[in-house]
């Protein structure tokens, strides 16, 4: 890829229309929601009014998402990434339009989910909690390995080989180290894949502030329970 950037929307919105009448479309586009003259919801509209056919456009902000969810899918905008911005939300993201490229555009029946293969490490203090977890994605053909809290499931995942655990499942609250404080421990951890495991809140904490706490300390995803398990699912395949 050749990435490339400007600092305004006026210039993105050029940059993009250059591109598309030189047939060198962008794979993606990703525009910061403050910026200098137009924002970045503005960006997008003009950038998509300005084409013949759609483009991934992706909305950068550190700014709650469900306050501007509406108007962002009203212009167009296909994505979101939460600021302070980390390597694995954006490589998601931006697999993300790879996978949706990639599809044939039949119709098709929906695949049934599996996660086989996926090795899971499950950050849950309560018993009967990591029991219904364990089960459920037993069912669905993962493997799952528990840790009791925060503090455990650091030393876990830093006591396996490098890539070992393809993803995390972290609980919030917890006893010795919650969940913020062991996803900001793993991302800090000098090994190759600390910086790139995805890691996904599954918790009680339901409210905006919660799911923009988990970004913001480096998670990939915020889940609530009680558990939708077509959801969860989904979520855990999309990073398969």
């Amino acid at each position: 890829t050749n990435p490339e950037s400007c600092n305004n929307g006026t210039d993105a919105v050029e940059k993009v229309v250059n591109a598309h009448k030189s047939g060198n479309d962008y794979f993606a586009v990703l525009i910061d929601y403050k910026m200098k003259g137009m924002n970045g919801i503005e960006t997008a509209k003009k950038i998509i009014s300005a084409l013949d056919e759609k483009i991934p456009i992706s909305l950068i902000s550190a700014y709650d998402w469900t306050e501007i969810e509406l108007e962002a899918k009203d212009s167009g905008i296909t994505g979101f990434i939460s600021k302070p911005l980390f390597k694995s939300t954006l490589y998601h993201e931006l697999k993300k339009y790879m996978q949706e490229t990639s599809e044939v555009e039949t119709p098709q029946q929906e695949k049934e989910i599996s996660l086989e293969g996926m090795k899971i490490l499950l950050a849950e203090d309560i018993d009967v909690n990591a029991e219904i977890v364990i089960m459920i994605l037993g069912e669905y053909g993962a493997e799952v390995e528990r840790a009791a809290d925060g503090k455990i499931a650091t030393e876990m995942f830093i006591n396996s080989p490098v890539g070992y655990y393809n993803l995390i499942l972290m609980d919030l609250r917890m006893p010795n180290m919650n969940g913020y404080e062991a996803t900001e421990t793993i991302r800090a951890m000098k090994r190759a894949d600390a910086a790139t495991i995805p890691i996904i809140a599954l918790t009680a904490d339901a409210f905006a502030e919660d799911a923009q706490k988990c970004f913001a300390v480096g998670m990939n995803a915020h889940l609530t329970k009680p558990i939708d398990v077509d959801l969860l699912m989904k979520t855990l395949a999309s990073f398969k």
